[in-house]
């Protein structure tokens, strides 16, 4: 009895230490997008294979931004990761999704040839789309990161 206790007691305790990590960044249709957060003011293609390959390099976040015209994509600690050898400013406003959203939106692309996502600017958001859909929702870093 007293091991079966010690035994659940155990078990109870490795259920409540797991991890809580936050999810940033919700999908939205295009329509919903452009209702809540408006029309991209500004859009900037990126091949599908390269933004793979570059999320595929983070643990759990992609920061993103578009600073001078430019993509920056980044990941935990801020660390540029394209383009390969950028470097940003401390102040410079990068907008955190969670990897596993990030990665719900690459998955409607499937295994399409030549698929191009795109990093948008709206009024007072940025955001990432692929044809009828938006990740939309990130949180700004400063001051989240």
């Amino acid at each position: 009895m007293k091991k079966l206790s010690l035994f659940l007691l155990a078990l109870l305790v490795a259920s409540c230490a797991t991890v809580y990590t936050p999810e940033y960044g919700k999908l939205f249709t295009k329509e919903e997008a452009n209702t809540l957060y408006g029309k991209p003011i500004e859009s900037i293609a990126m091949d599908a294979k390269t933004f793979r390959s570059v999320l595929a390099e983070t643990k759990n976040i992609l920061m993103y931004a578009i600073v001078d015209g430019e993509i920056i994509l980044a990941g935990e600690g801020r660390k540029v990761l394209y383009p390969v050898g950028k470097s940003i400013p401390e102040k410079t406003v990068l907008y955190v999704a969670s990897k596993k959203v990030v990665q719900e939106l690459i998955d409607k692309i499937g295994a399409t040839e030549n698929a191009q996502i795109f990093i948008e600017r709206r009024s007072s958001v940025i955001s990432i789309s692929y044809e009828n859909y938006t990740l939309e929702q990130g949180t700004p870093c400063p001051p989240n990161c």
